[in-house]
């Protein structure tokens, strides 16, 4: 799914603007509703940011919700806020504990 592993900052540009409050980003069901917790963001190559689950089954229109970016930084204080300076085509994984693989989309995932 993901390719190139990245060090941490290479995926950041902290001297662009982060994503705000009121943007407008993609999560899943499982997220908004249930309350699941976010374990991968993107930040697509068209400005689009995705916070979703650690589930596989994201492909079908009516699990995706449009929703202000504060109300999934509500859902997860002080969790998620470095990954709105993710650069345009990269990712951040959740794996254990506090541990995240930061890396490249491919060009199927953007």
């Amino acid at each position: 799914m993901e390719s190139g592993i990245l060090s941490g900052l290479d995926c950041f540009d902290f001297e662009s603007p982060a994503l705000g409050d009121e943007a407008l980003i993609l999560t899943c069901r499982r997220v908004w509703e249930q309350k699941q917790p976010v374990r991968y963001v993107s930040h697509d190559q068209d400005g689009g940011y995705q916070f979703l689950c650690d589930g596989n089954e994201h492909t079908t229109q009516g699990d995706a919700v449009s929703v202000h970016a504060r109300h999934i930084f509500e859902q997860n204080p002080d969790q998620l806020r470095d990954f709105t300076y993710l650069r345009k085509g990269c990712f951040a994984k959740h794996l254990q504990g506090e541990t995240w693989n930061l890396g490249h989309l491919t060009p199927e995932e953007d």
